[in-house]
């Protein structure tokens, strides 16, 4: 960063520069912009030590922790990957990366009581969804089709 850069960071009139370093310094302000939104929006945030991608996944994560000690669930995991396609190499030697799909939350869900009275535990996935992009829909499908398991969009 030019010195004139930081004086004008350390509290100098912009107008006081010439054309060109106030050019430099708009760029710079509007660069640092940029950086500081999301793609959608949403805010990082730290909970109980975990830094979560918005409030809505720190406020789920706070949800499930109070059904865990319900005993509603169990297994509680944050950011469980799952490999839909497995990576290959082609014939020409390039190397496909495989497709994984990194859910929000997963944990056990408790079923109701059959009619011998059991009881079964079912894996469930979950994504704090705003948006929903063609690659999550592709993968939200794969995700039934390999494992069985259907993506809970809260």
């Amino acid at each position: 960063m030019s010195s004139q850069c930081w004086r004008v960071t350390m509290g100098i009139d912009i107008s006081q520069l010439g054309k060109d370093a106030q050019a430099q310094v708009m760029a710079n302000m509007a660069v640092q912009e940029v950086k500081k939104r999301s793609k959608y929006g949403n805010r990082k945030v730290v909970r109980d030590g975990i830094k979560f991608d918005s409030e809505r996944e720190a406020e789920r994560f706070g949800e499930l922790k109070a059904l865990r000690a319900m005993g509603k669930i169990r297994n509680l995991r944050l950011q469980a990957n799952f490999t839909l396609v497995e990576g290959y190499t082609t014939i020409n030697g390039e190397r496909i990366k495989p497709m994984v799909y990194r859910a929000d939350f997963t944990y056990e869900r408790a079923t109701e009581p059959d009619c011998n009275g059991a009881v079964y535990w079912l894996l469930e996935a979950e994504d704090v969804k705003g948006m929903k992009t063609k690659d999550y829909l592709l993968k939200k499908k794969l995700m039934q089709d390999k494992f069985g398991i259907t993506i809970r969009e809260v």
